[in-house]
Formats: structure tokens, C-alpha cells, sequence
């Protein structure tokens, strides 16, 4: 049970060794910190550079700290900040809250304030709490992670993104996100095999946002959508992407924007208790045959996004 408060420098600093087989004095995995609290430091409250492999159990706070509340980080050859994390809150902190760059193991990460920004591959966390961030909820800029549960909520004045996925194979369990008056972006992917299995967004301008600035592929995102101006917008075209979405479409609101899916897109869009991502409808028509001329078929639907001619038949 420790409490650092009021350093002129970081709070909590720790920092060994990332070679392994215990062969020197460098590598001393295994660390136990139980009940750590570091706040109204100048720098950050917590930075965590090895022993690797330790374990923070307990309650970790960070708060009121002039950089970041708390990050772990790796340099090849130098230190080495694996670690596993069973508690850890930050709060009102200047330049971040919870930043891991490096592999980390959690069960509970909440940012009061802030963001969780994911810079490394293959962490697992059961569950992530982002409360009134003034920009965005959660980061990936990585491979490979887990996270069980994920709760946002965008401060209302300033927040911009909910969740930002940039990197390859990330698995959300369930998502809950909800904006406020300019909360732009609920959900936005840009890279590859991404997935979210269960999904709540409400009150964005955008609510699930797919290759806002480069293509994704083979996205899989099953949710509900309420009260969102656009719950789709599929902003650069991409291949094998899945969408299954339930939305409620406010006054003056649409259900998708941007370009059409493309063939291997499958797009299931229920809105407002219609099904309207039909992939065909039946129509017929009349008009003369009698005369040269060009004939003009109005064809009225019920589809997301405009069809594509792709045969007529005359009989």
C-alpha cells in the first residue's frame, strides 16, 4: 500500500532488464505491486518499464498528474514493461490517461476523463471504461487484441470519436458508445479482419464509420443504432466486410452514405422495422414499343443504397 503525491518529476517509476533465462541481474520477472496511488506529480504518475511479466494487483490509481496518468513501454535490449493489470483507474490527467505500449493483461481499465490508447499487439482485456474523453474513447494502433467489454461515453462538448480501430485482427466483445452534441464518429475501422460482436451506439453523427481513411476488409459488426444522423457511412470501398445493423433513423437522418458495397460486401441493415439492404426487388412496368425513342422506367425501392443495372429483360 503506497501513495506517491507531489513529486517534481514522475510518481512511480520502475525500470529493468528485457532479457530473459534469469541469467543476471537484469532480468527479475514477476514483480508484485498491490495498491499503488500516484497523483499531483509534475510529470506522469505511473511509467512502467519492467520487470516484465509483473503483476499490479489491487487498486492502481493515477490522477492529477501533469503528463500521462499511466503507460508501460518496451526498448529492444533495454527494459521491458509486460505487465499484468487487475485495477486501474486514472483520472484528470494533462496529456492522457491510460497509454499501453507495450503487451499488457487486464481485467479492468477505466479512464475518467481520457482515453485508452492501445499501441502494442496481443493484449486481452476483460473490460474498458472510457468516461466524457474530450477526443477519443479508445485507440487501437495494433494487432491481435481482445477486449471482452468496452463502455464510452463522449463528453458532450468536445469528443470527436467513440472507438478507432487502426490495425489488423481486433476483437470487441460488446461495445456500448454513446455521443453527445458533437460527437462525430461512434465506431470507425481502417485496416483488415477486424471484428465487433455485439454493438449499442447512440447520438453520433456518424455511428459505424468503415475505411475513413484507407480501405477495410473482411469487418464483421453486429448493433443497434439509435438516434445517430448516419448510421453507415462506408467512406472508401473495401472487400468481404459484414455488416448487421439494427437502426432507428432520427428526422431528416439516413441509413448509409458514402459508396455502394461491393459484391463480396454483405450489408443486413433493419431500419425502423423495415428491412431495407434488399439485394433485389421484382418491378414491372409498362411503357410503348410502338415508337423509336428512348424509354424511361421509373422503378420505385425500398434499398440502402441506389441499385446497379445489372440486366433487363424484355418479354
Amino acid at each position: 500500500n503506497v501513495l506517491i503525491r507531489e513529486c517534481t518529476d514522475i510518481g512511480f517509476y520502475s525500470e529493468c532488464g528485457n532479457v530473459v533465462g534469469q541469467n543476471d541481474y537484469t532480468d527479475t520477472p514477476e514483480a508484485v505491486i498491490n495498491n499503488l496511488q500516484s497523483r499531483d506529480n509534475d510529470l506522469s504518475g505511473i511509467v512502467f518499464r519492467g520487470p516484465h511479466d509483473a503483476i499490479f494487483t489491487g487498486k492502481t490509481i493515477s490522477n492529477n498528474n501533469g503528463n500521462i496518468g499511466f503507460i508501460n513501454e518496451i526498448s529492444a535490449g533495454v527494459y521491458d514493461g509486460h505487465c499484468n493489470v487487475r485495477y486501474l483507474h486514472t483520472y484528470n490527467n494533462t496529456n492522457g490517461e491510460i497509454r499501453i505500449n507495450q503487451t499488457c493483461f487486464a481485467s479492468f481499465l477505466f479512464a475518467d476523463g481520457g482515453s485508452v490508447e492501445i499501441n502494442e499487439d496481443n493484449c486481452m482485456v476483460d473490460s474498458i471504461r472510457s468516461l466524457r474523453p474530450t477526443t477519443r474513447g479508445l485507440l487501437f494502433y495494433c494487432d491481435g487484441n481482445q477486449i471482452a467489454q468496452e463502455k464510452i461515453n463522449l463528453n458532450d462538448s468536445s469528443s470527436s470519436y467513440a472507438c478507432d480501430i487502426t490495425g489488423l485482427k481486433n476483437r470487441i466483445g460488446q461495445l456500448y458508445i454513446t455521443g453527445g452534441t458533437s460527437a462525430t464518429f461512434g465506431l470507425v475501422v481502417d485496416d483488415n479482419n477486424n471484428e465487433v460482436t455485439e454493438m449499442f451506439a447512440e447520438n453520433f453523427t456518424q455511428a459505424v464509420v468503415i475505411g475513413r481513411t484507407q480501405s477495410a476488409n473482411s469487418t464483421t459488426v453486429n448493433g443497434d443504432i439509435l438516434n445517430c444522423d448516419s448510421a453507415l457511412n462506408y467512406v472508401t470501398t473495401g472487400q468481404r466486410n459484414n455488416l448487421c445493423l439494427s437502426v432507428f433513423v432520427p428526422s431528416g437522418g439516413s441509413v448509409a452514405t458514402g459508396n455502394l458495397p461491393t459484391s463480396s460486401d454483405r450489408f443486413d441493415i433493419l431500419s425502423n422495422g423495415d428491412v431495407v439492404s434488399k439485394t433485389y426487388e421484382t418491378y414491372t412496368s409498362n411503357f410503348a414499343v410502338d415508337s423509336v425513342g428512348v424509354k424511361t422506367v421509373t422503378i420505385n425501392h425500398n434499398m440502402t443504397f441506389l441499385p446497379t443495372q445489372k440486366q433487363i429483360i424484355a418479354s
